[in-house]
């Protein structure tokens, strides 16, 4: 404290009276998020080891429990894997994440074109499994009701690691799989592939059939409404639908 003072009484010693102020706001920004001590340490070793993780300029501090993590990142996936990482550790009961994200020269529109294309490479054709994306402003919103539980995770695997996605909330729900609603399935997607074969061809079938709890959902693509209005009538036949969506569009 008398060297601040006193520097202010005399020019020769301001460049150390600098020195004092910068090192004593360093100190208290790092007083204040935390220390870099053993369980830092252990955290930091963690997000290193983690071949996929790059972040620039990475600093890891602990307090009571709480990681603080800064830096840089060129894809959101290492600010996402970096969170995780340190959670595993011992001893750490959150994380407050000040990683950043660089922008990258990439449009919405071409964010959601990849998306889909590796969230499509995921899917079994299966006409259980329902995966809707929205882009804004880099920022992934994945919603979705699907049988295949793998499914969710394998979703946001692959969409952290696109350049130019700056987050992803991942809201891709799982299906029932109670043994009324695995039985319903079954047997309307036999009636409807008996009767409109045609919508079940290939990776992409045209009718997706969602089940929970007895409420059928139907969404797609159909080429009449005759067609939409006599397949919603069929899926209400079934013993055991409790009510039905008919979401389904004519081309």
């Amino acid at each position: 404290m008398f060297l601040i003072i006193h520097c202010m009484r005399t020019r020769t010693w301001l460049p150390l009276c600098l020195l004092v102020l910068t090192a004593g706001f360093i100190a208290a920004e790092e007083t204040q998020k935390g220390t870099y001590d053993d369980v830092a340490r252990r955290v930091e070793k963690e997000i290193l080891d983690e071949k996929k993780v790059e972040i620039e300029n990475l600093k890891v501090l602990h307090n009571n429990g709480t990681i603080y993590l800064e830096g840089v990142a060129k894809l959101f996936g290492s600010r996402y894997k970096a969170e995780k990482e340190a959670l595993k550790v011992k001893g750490v009961k959150g994380v407050e994440n000040q990683i950043a994200v660089t922008p990258g020269n990439v449009s919405d529109l071409e964010i959601e074109t990849q998306v889909f294309s590796k969230i499509r490479s995921h899917l079994r054709g299966s006409p259980f499994d329902l995966v809707s994306v929205k882009v804004n402003n880099g920022f992934v919103t994945l919603t979705g009701n699907v049988r295949d539980q793998s499914l969710v995770n394998d979703a946001m695997e692959s969409v952290i690691w696109i350049r130019g996605v700056r987050g992803v909330d991942n809201k891709i729900e799982h299906a029932s799989i109670a043994a009324g609603d695995e039985r319903l399935r079954q047997v309307i997607y036999r009636r409807l592939y008996r009767e409109f074969p045609q919508y079940f061809v290939g990776k992409d079938p045209s009718i997706l059939i969602l089940v929970n709890s007895g409420r059928v959902r139907l969404v797609g693509y159909v080429d009449s409404k005759p067609s939409r209005e006599k397949i919603g009538s069929i899926v209400r036949s079934f013993n055991g639908v409790l009510s039905v969506e008919n979401e389904l569009e004519t081309n």
